[in-house]
């Protein structure tokens, strides 16, 4: 079940990174500053998806390990 939960999380994160003119952002974004605002905010993304993978092995493995 968490190996499957991760999946579905980075998943949905990939869809994010690939297509971030789709977030609908709080504030208002100028054309010269669109493209680092999408940059920071993959890069953002890409870093949560990193660290929910970290956090989800430990869980993946918690019964092949401590059994």
């Amino acid at each position: 079940m968490p190996i499957l939960m991760n999946l579905v999380i980075l998943l949905f994160i990939w869809l994010i990174i690939r297509r971030p003119d789709k977030i609908k952002f709080t504030f208002d974004i100028d054309e010269s500053e669109r493209e680092k605002i999408y940059h920071i905010t993959q890069l953002a993304l890409v870093i949560i998806a990193i660290f929910v993978t970290i956090m989800m092995t430990p869980l993946a493995f918690s019964d092949v390990v401590y059994k």
